[in-house]
Protein backbone atom coordinates (compact mmCIF):
# COMPACT_ATOMS: atom_id res chain seq x y z
CA UNK A 1 0.00 0.00 0.00
CA UNK A 2 2.83 2.44 0.75
CA UNK A 3 4.26 2.39 -2.81
CA UNK A 4 0.79 3.04 -4.24
CA UNK A 5 0.07 5.88 -1.78
CA UNK A 6 3.49 7.42 -2.44
CA UNK A 7 3.00 7.25 -6.21
CA UNK A 8 -0.42 8.88 -6.02
CA UNK A 9 0.83 11.57 -3.64
CA UNK A 10 3.95 12.53 -5.56
CA UNK A 11 2.64 12.11 -9.11
CA UNK A 12 1.36 15.71 -9.53
CA UNK A 13 4.67 17.31 -8.52
CA UNK A 14 7.17 14.91 -10.12
CA UNK A 15 7.80 17.03 -13.25
CA UNK A 16 8.35 20.16 -11.15
CA UNK A 17 10.70 18.36 -8.74
CA UNK A 18 12.60 16.78 -11.64
CA UNK A 19 13.22 20.18 -13.28
CA UNK A 20 14.38 21.62 -9.95
CA UNK A 21 16.69 18.65 -9.51
CA UNK A 22 18.23 19.12 -12.97
CA UNK A 23 18.47 22.92 -12.61
CA UNK A 24 20.27 22.56 -9.28
CA UNK A 25 22.74 20.10 -10.80
CA UNK A 26 23.46 22.42 -13.74
CA UNK A 27 23.88 25.45 -11.47
CA UNK A 28 26.23 23.57 -9.16
CA UNK A 29 28.42 22.47 -12.07
CA UNK A 30 28.60 26.00 -13.54
CA UNK A 31 28.93 28.08 -10.36
CA UNK A 32 32.64 28.93 -9.79
CA UNK A 33 32.30 28.89 -5.97
CA UNK A 34 30.89 25.37 -5.96
CA UNK A 35 33.44 24.19 -8.50
CA UNK A 36 36.22 25.56 -6.31
CA UNK A 37 34.82 24.02 -3.12
CA UNK A 38 33.34 20.74 -4.38
CA UNK A 39 33.68 19.56 -7.97
CA UNK A 40 37.45 20.08 -8.41
CA UNK A 41 38.47 18.73 -5.03
CA UNK A 42 39.44 15.17 -4.13
CA UNK A 43 37.43 15.25 -0.91
CA UNK A 44 34.22 15.28 -2.98
CA UNK A 45 35.04 11.71 -4.02
CA UNK A 46 36.03 10.70 -0.50
CA UNK A 47 32.94 12.15 1.21
CA UNK A 48 30.33 11.38 -1.41
CA UNK A 49 31.65 8.62 -3.58
CA UNK A 50 30.60 8.46 -7.23
CA UNK A 51 26.87 8.83 -6.51
CA UNK A 52 26.82 10.87 -3.30
CA UNK A 53 29.10 13.41 -4.96
CA UNK A 54 26.22 14.41 -7.23
CA UNK A 55 23.67 14.52 -4.40
CA UNK A 56 25.83 16.90 -2.39
CA UNK A 57 26.45 18.94 -5.55
CA UNK A 58 22.69 19.17 -6.10
CA UNK A 59 22.25 20.31 -2.49
CA UNK A 60 24.83 23.05 -3.05
CA UNK A 61 23.07 24.00 -6.30
CA UNK A 62 19.73 24.28 -4.48
CA UNK A 63 21.39 26.59 -1.98
CA UNK A 64 22.73 28.83 -4.78
CA UNK A 65 19.33 28.87 -6.51
CA UNK A 66 17.70 29.94 -3.26
CA UNK A 67 20.28 32.71 -2.81
CA UNK A 68 19.61 33.92 -6.36
CA UNK A 69 15.85 34.07 -5.74
CA UNK A 70 16.34 36.01 -2.50
CA UNK A 71 18.75 38.48 -4.13
CA UNK A 72 16.27 39.00 -6.99
CA UNK A 73 13.59 39.87 -4.41
CA UNK A 74 11.37 36.88 -5.16
CA UNK A 75 9.36 35.62 -2.21
CA UNK A 76 9.15 31.88 -1.65
CA UNK A 77 5.40 31.38 -1.32
CA UNK A 78 5.26 27.74 -2.32
CA UNK A 79 7.54 24.84 -1.58
CA UNK A 80 6.92 23.47 -5.07
CA UNK A 81 7.32 26.54 -7.27
CA UNK A 82 10.77 27.48 -6.03
CA UNK A 83 13.60 25.03 -5.45
CA UNK A 84 13.82 23.86 -1.85
CA UNK A 85 16.03 21.16 -0.46
CA UNK A 86 13.25 20.29 2.01
CA UNK A 87 10.83 19.34 -0.75
CA UNK A 88 13.32 17.15 -2.59
CA UNK A 89 14.50 15.61 0.69
CA UNK A 90 10.95 14.70 1.76
CA UNK A 91 10.26 13.17 -1.67
CA UNK A 92 13.55 11.21 -1.48
CA UNK A 93 12.75 9.91 2.01
CA UNK A 94 9.28 8.89 0.84
CA UNK A 95 10.79 7.11 -2.16
CA UNK A 96 13.26 5.27 0.08
CA UNK A 97 10.51 4.12 2.47
CA UNK A 98 8.32 3.14 -0.48
CA UNK A 99 11.06 1.03 -2.09
CA UNK A 100 11.96 -0.58 1.25
CA UNK A 101 8.33 -1.55 1.92
CA UNK A 102 7.98 -2.88 -1.65
CA UNK A 103 11.06 -5.11 -1.22
CA UNK A 104 9.86 -6.35 2.19
CA UNK A 105 6.42 -7.11 0.77
CA UNK A 106 7.95 -8.97 -2.18
CA UNK A 107 10.22 -11.01 0.09
CA UNK A 108 7.33 -11.84 2.41
CA UNK A 109 5.18 -12.92 -0.53
CA UNK A 110 8.02 -15.07 -1.91
CA UNK A 111 8.59 -16.72 1.46
CA UNK A 112 4.87 -17.45 1.88
CA UNK A 113 4.54 -18.88 -1.61
CA UNK A 114 7.60 -21.09 -1.13
CA UNK A 115 6.24 -22.45 2.14
CA UNK A 116 3.13 -23.64 0.36
CA UNK A 117 5.31 -25.72 -1.98
CA UNK A 118 7.65 -27.04 0.71
CA UNK A 119 6.29 -30.59 0.44
CA UNK A 120 7.55 -30.73 -3.14
CA UNK A 121 11.19 -29.97 -2.37
CA UNK A 122 13.46 -32.92 -3.22
CA UNK A 123 15.21 -32.80 0.16
CA UNK A 124 11.99 -33.86 1.88
CA UNK A 125 11.15 -36.75 -0.44
CA UNK A 126 11.90 -40.30 0.78
CA UNK A 127 15.20 -41.64 -0.50
CA UNK A 128 16.56 -38.23 -1.40
CA UNK A 129 20.20 -37.41 -0.87
CA UNK A 130 19.80 -35.37 2.32
CA UNK A 131 17.53 -37.85 4.12
CA UNK A 132 19.44 -40.94 2.99
CA UNK A 133 22.65 -39.87 4.71
CA UNK A 134 21.22 -39.11 8.13
CA UNK A 135 22.84 -41.37 10.77
CA UNK A 136 19.57 -42.31 12.43
CA UNK A 137 18.11 -43.44 9.13
CA UNK A 138 21.23 -45.40 8.20
CA UNK A 139 21.54 -47.20 11.50
CA UNK A 140 17.84 -48.10 11.52
CA UNK A 141 17.95 -49.20 7.90
CA UNK A 142 21.05 -51.43 8.39
CA UNK A 143 19.68 -53.06 11.50
CA UNK A 144 16.51 -54.08 9.65
CA UNK A 145 18.58 -55.69 6.87
CA UNK A 146 20.70 -57.57 9.35
CA UNK A 147 17.64 -59.20 10.97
Amino acid sequence: MIPIAFSIGVFPVVPMLWHQFIDALKVSQVDPRIQHVWWTKLHSWCLGGPIGRYFIGIGLGLYVLREQRISDGQVDDSLFESPHSRTILVAFIGLTISLFSFVCEHLSWTKTSLKSFSSLWPSELPGSFSTALLPSKLSGHQSEKAR
